[in-house]
């Protein structure tokens, strides 16, 4: 596998982690979503 597939792949998983991160901290203000 090349170098740039797995760059792709951290920055992928990186977003996915802070995207996670961020719907943790603002779920509880946002109740009324399921």
């Amino acid at each position: 596998m090349s170098k740039m597939f797995w760059w792709i792949l951290l920055s992928i998983w990186g977003l996915g982690m802070i995207w996670f991160i961020f719907e943790l901290i603002t779920a509880p203000e946002m109740e009324d979503r399921c």
